[in-house]
């Protein structure tokens, strides 16, 4: 599974591999057809909302199926892991704090302060289980709620105690984790096959170059690998 996730899964079995990578596969190639048209423009940046709106849905039926998914507002013991996102996710991530900057400057120099801090930390950092706080977790909220990665939504725990404790492994919902697996993977890979930098990348570092430099999203869409391979 995708940066985001906390604790080991049972590996799937070969029919539950077969399947996902069908998935994944159908996902590549309805998403394509969508990127294609758009390509060239800055739309296919935006088009990551549909991604992001489809994992949220696949979240809520599999806890209305019954999924006993125990995460609330509140609760952030997830938010102290490596966590990637793509990189339409981070220049969307990005325009969303400039956007709430323009009336707070104060804001976005403690954000870009953390930012720096919290990518120097995941550099330095021999596990994701000895990472700082999440540099958008304010008071145990999420500040970018709103624009936060799919690999983010798509993690929960069905056992809260398991999070207090730090367990090493965390009850998970696996129909839930493979279902926006392959959401995200194969739209990831359709962007790949539009030629666009793709895959995760550790997403404090990626905004805070995303931020810095205002040419990062020109010359991604012009094919260019704009973040460090991770």
């Amino acid at each position: 599974m995708s940066g985001g996730d906390d604790g080991q899964q049972a590996p799937l079995d070969k029919g539950e591999q077969t399947r996902l990578l069908q998935s994944i596969e159908g996902v590549e190639r309805a998403v394509s057809v969508h990127l294609q048209p758009i390509r060239a423009s800055v739309a296919v940046v935006h088009w990551i909302r549909q991604l992001q709106a489809n994992v949220d849905a696949v979240y809520d039926k599999h806890v209305q199926s019954g999924a006993q998914v125990q995460c609330q507002k509140g609760c952030g013991h997830c938010c102290h892991i490596r966590v990637e996102a793509l990189p339409p996710e981070i220049f969307r991530i990005a325009a969303y704090l400039r956007a709430s900057w323009e009336a707070n400057a104060e804001a976005g120099r403690l954000t870009m302060q953390r930012l720096t801090q919290h990518s120097a930390a995941v550099a330095a950092a021999a596990t994701s289980h000895a990472l700082p706080p999440c540099p958008f977790l304010d008071d145990q909220v999420c500040s970018i709620y709103p624009v936060r990665p799919s690999v983010c939504r798509k993690g929960h725990s069905l056992d809260v105690h398991a999070c207090e404790s730090h367990a090493p492994t965390l009850p998970q919902s696996l129909g839930l984790l493979a279902d926006a697996e392959a959401l995200i993977q194969g739209t990831s890979r359709a962007y790949a096959d539009q030629g666009l930098q793709s895959g995760g990348h550790e997403m404090a570092a990626a905004v805070l170059l995303a931020l810095q430099d205002d040419t990062a999203q020109a010359r991604w869409l012009a094919g260019e690998a704009v973040f460090a391979a991770d």
